[in-house]
């Protein structure tokens, strides 16, 4: 984590970085969509069925560009949230899941500044970026609209692109399904105030994902 600066550069090879690291990035990238498409392919009557691939990976959000030179076709769903909760949620992350992938111990200081760094860069560029994207590949909504009726804003995501039916291709119940198995989690509710400072800091770095997206700062 000390040296996670040194790393930067690779989200998607702007600022640094050379041609040849570039090339040796997509050609892996695309190597691993090939596995795992692959894995996912329905070969049991003789007959190659492959369905699309779905990949949640926030930092991909800084690399609209690379992935479109790979998918043209891609389609996009952007989940935004408040920033405040983003804070919380990546500093709750950084305290209980970092440790297990640390090679040194980083200070507190250096933790927050890639928290801040990291969202700031990814929130940039996607929104620098977003107008490559034809708008019937893109769908943005915010995590609350999902969180407090997930069933109707995944209709809406299979309508906006024209994907089977979400009830009769059965995606509907298996939703309803795996709701149900998660009546009895309660959201953890440590950390959950900010301080002065850490509000200040997210204001002055973070204040146009504020304005972007209509979230009260």
């Amino acid at each position: 984590m000390k040296n996670e600066k040194e790393y930067r550069n690779y989200i998607n090879f702007e600022n640094g970085g050379t041609k040849q690291e570039q090339k040796l990035w997509l050609e892996s990238f695309l190597f691993l969509m090939k596995k795992v498409t692959l894995r996912y392919t329905n070969t049991w009557d003789g007959t190659a069925k492959s369905k699309p691939l779905l990949i949640k990976s926030p930092v991909h959000t800084g690399r609209v560009k690379l992935l479109y030179q790979l998918f043209p076709n891609a389609k996009f769903i952007y989940i935004h949230r408040n920033p405040y909760d983003v804070f919380l949620s990546a500093a709750r992350m950084a305290d209980t899941a970092y440790w297990y992938s640390y090679l040194n111990t980083p200070t507190n200081e250096e933790v927050i500044d890639f928290i801040i760094w990291q969202y700031q860069t990814l929130y940039k560029n996607y929104v620098r970026d977003r107008k490559l994207i034809p708008k019937e590949n893109l769908f943005e909504l915010s995590f609350d609209e999902l969180n407090k009726n997930p069933l109707k804003k995944l209709t809406d995501i299979y309508s906006h692109f024209h994907w089977d039916d979400f009830v009769e291709s059965g995606m509907k119940q298996r939703v309803v399904e795996y709701l149900d198995s998660l009546k009895g989690y309660k959201k953890s509710t440590k950390s959950r105030n900010l301080t002065d400072e850490q509000k200040k800091l997210i204001k002055s770095m973070w204040g146009d994902s504020f304005d972007t997206f209509n979230y009260d700062l």
